[in-house]
């Protein structure tokens, strides 16, 4: 039985559902860059779309909507209006405007969209679960802050979280630096920390950080094929990380 003491939780797809959400964020977020840029190209959307891992409906569970950061997605829109030859408008033209476009859009778009959010599971249960047997918990998520907050709080999840490590502050996963600082805040070994998330992204940081355990969940963008080899477990989603008889699964 591993002496598991601490839980690294991925946020998108984890802990809340993946595309009740995000599809809706992305498709809005081109459309304004579209009425910013004003082109006359009818490829436009598609070609954004594609540049952060959204294609034909799907997302791309090794993409930049999955498991990218905002700066991500500011990159991949930036060399798609590149290779096009199409000029920013002044107000994004400088060095930096386009991820605080971006940045700024997203969270605008997630308040308008905020009635969208669902948990991936009863989250209450389970975390009220995890603190009465002494589990420490925390978030590692390509998110920023402002938006992680905003969605904790609508969850009313927040107070659970002392430790909430965004790319605004870590590099980005799957560097291991958001998994030492959640270490090092709780006192805790690297063994005794579970990973779970629903990307390959999230199960490397597992591998990465010498993890106790990567749990995966296919609650995400990931599926069992992607998610299979790099996972110690793989759940449907964290409702399965405790069994009926209220043990967690890596109890035997």
């Amino acid at each position: 039985m591993q002496n598991i003491k601490g839980l690294l939780f991925d946020k998108d797809g984890t802990l809340i559902e993946f595309h009740t959400i995000w599809v809706k964020v992305a498709l809005d977020l081109v459309k304004e860059l579209n009425l910013l840029l004003k082109a006359e190209d009818a490829s436009l959307t598609d070609d954004l779309l594609q540049a952060i891992g959204f294609q034909n409906n799907q997302v791309d569970p090794k993409g930049i909507l999955a498991g990218g950061t905002k700066l991500d997605i500011a990159e991949a829109f930036e060399a798609v209006i590149r290779q096009k030859g199409l000029p920013l408008p002044e107000t994004l033209s400088e060095t930096g405007l386009l991820q605080q476009w971006v940045s700024e859009t997203l969270l605008q778009i997630t308040r308008l969209n905020i009635d969208q959010i669902r948990p991936a599971a009863n989250l209450t249960k389970l975390l009220d679960h995890l603190r009465e047997q002494g589990i420490r918990v925390g978030i590692a998520t390509a998110d920023d802050r402002e938006t992680t907050n905003l969605y904790l709080q609508t969850l009313q999840i927040d107070h659970y979280f002392e430790f909430v490590g965004t790319s605004d502050s870590y590099e980005k996963k799957p560097h291991p630096s958001v998994f030492q600082a959640f270490c090092s805040h709780f006192g805790l070994r690297s063994e005794e920390v579970v990973v779970v998330g629903d990307t390959v992204v999230d199960l490397h940081l597992a591998k990465n950080s010498s993890a106790g355990l990567a749990i995966g969940v296919l609650s995400g963008a990931g599926s069992q094929q992607d998610l299979e080899p790099l996972a110690d477990l793989i759940l449907p989603s964290i409702e399965g990380l405790v069994r009926e008889d209220g043990r967690f699964v890596w109890q035997g």
